[in-house]
């Protein structure tokens, strides 16, 4: 009797420490997306909207938006799953300015307890005819320029 249990501990033990295992082989996704990609805003009277396309965001950290081109000022903010998850912070990014935004966001705070990798973007608004063109990032790198 004392060894089946003693068999059985050990069969539960080896099988729990296997699945360990293999999710740690299998945890090999990216770690975060700092790559700068194009983003080209443009903006129509009544049709005041528009927003980067979807990238994947991996970290806690701000979306990273740097401006190169806009003929107008407008506002910005973090999206995800088409909802916003700015927590109230919203950036105005003035005509002719060129230079780095940083965006707070609480995309990955805003999933299943906290952890996952959820679609982002960065949504836009301005009521008048315009654009803005620069690069973005869903995850930012302190270490970068």
């Amino acid at each position: 009797m004392k060894n089946k249990i003693i068999i059985t501990l050990t069969l539960i033990l080896g099988v729990t420490f296997s699945t360990i295992g293999i999710v740690h082989v299998y945890a090999g996704e990216p770690t975060a997306d700092y790559e700068d990609k194009k983003f080209n805003f443009r903006f129509l009277k009544g049709n005041p909207y528009d927003e980067t396309y979807a990238r994947m965001k991996y970290t806690k950290s701000y979306y990273y938006m740097r401006s190169t081109e806009n003929n107008t000022s407008y506002e910005a903010w973090a999206r995800s799953k088409g909802k916003d998850v700015s927590g109230g912070h919203y950036y105005t990014i003035k005509k002719n300015y060129k230079g780095k935004k940083l965006l707070y966001n609480l995309a990955v705070e805003k999933t299943f307890l906290g952890i996952g990798t959820p679609f982002v973007t960065i949504g836009a608004k301005k009521n008048a005819a315009g654009h803005a063109n620069g690069v973005w990032s869903p995850d930012y790198d302190p270490k970068s320029p």
